[in-house]
């Protein structure tokens, strides 16, 4: 199901995970919450084709209000159908058409969490996660050939899973959420700049004369021998110089994976590049500090305080 199907897992999925954290928010009655979840299916939503556009992080924030609200209704003995994911014309058959059912993850509810067996992602990056590994490769062939060198590049190709070729392109952005999307653009800014960070996916940086340049030598296509599986976007990146001379580099996992995760040091520097485009740079590390000691606070006055300075 999910981006099986075309959808966009987090807007059709997500929807149905913030109603159960809202029923139990709520402590809810086992009653109320098996409507509120049937009224989260009607809720679901959210169409791949939006990929690269300010409607795709638009899917969250729906799936998170919708989730809110049919906790809410279910609270005030609003109704849905006892078979709303396995009955006819129910979730499972409507978004998951012509996909195998399995209910047996079902049966170890409460005893396995998937937080701890499979983990889970914070993205490096301000982009597309599929584009990921791409500019690691990037980055550390930049490292290799050198700077003073970028200017013989002739070609810089990037092979990707099938799926992942599905969801990124090489076209050159037209606005900044395009530019997420890009693998034209990720891998020629990280080429010459270095790390894309927020300041990378701002109107004044798509007309870089530099990246414009480096984007136009970047072609794609998908390799079917790379993994497609759940949680892995590889990718190969292969650059040739005007000489023929050529480097390779491979990445199966990405900063920020559960295979690679963040160190402390690169969780707060991604925070403090987040936090400090809406406040300043000592309110931000005081956040940082409050949010990493949660369990610790006896109230949250201190952090509402700063985040009013916003």
């Amino acid at each position: 199901m999910g981006n099986d199907g075309g959808w966009h897992i987090t807007g059709v999925v997500g929807v149905i995970a913030t109603t159960a954290a809202c029923c139990k928010l709520l402590k809810l009655p086992v009653e109320q919450v098996a409507q509120a979840l049937g009224i989260s299916v009607s809720l679901a939503s959210g169409i791949a084709v939006n990929y690269g556009t300010m409607t795709k992080p638009l899917h969250c924030g729906n799936a998170a209000r919708n989730g809110v609200m049919a906790a809410l209704l279910a609270s005030k003995g609003f109704t849905s159908h006892a078979a709303a994911f396995e009955g006819n014309n129910g979730f499972y058959p409507s978004f998951g058409r012509a996909l195998p059912t399995d209910f047996a993850p079902f049966k170890d509810i409460g005893r396995r969490w998937d937080l701890i067996e499979i983990g889970f992602q914070t993205k490096y990056y301000p982009c597309g996660g599929r584009g990921h590994t791409a500019i690691e490769a990037a980055l550390m062939l930049r490292d290799r050939i050198g700077a003073a060198r970028l200017g013989e590049i002739a070609n810089i190709h990037c092979l990707v899973s099938k799926s992942s070729a599905a969801r990124i392109n090489t076209n050159y952005p037209g606005d900044v959420e395009a530019a997420k999307f890009s693998a034209a653009y990720v891998i020629a800014y990280s080429l010459v700049h270095g790390i894309p960070k927020i300041k990378a996916f701002t109107p004044e940086a798509l007309k870089e004369p530099r990246t414009i340049a480096m984007a136009k030598l970047v072609t794609a296509g998908a390799d079917p021998q790379l993994s497609d599986a759940f949680g892995e976007s590889p990718a190969i990146l292969k650059i040739t110089l005007k000489g023929g001379e050529t480097f390779e580099q491979r990445r199966d996992y990405a900063t920020g994976s559960a295979k690679i995760p963040l160190t402390p040091a690169q969780l707060q520097e991604k925070f403090m590049d987040c936090a400090t485009q809406t406040v300043s740079a000592d309110t931000a590390k005081k956040l940082f500090a409050f949010v990493n000691t949660f369990e610790k606070q006896e109230s949250f006055g201190e952090f509402w305080t700063l985040i009013r300075k916003a």
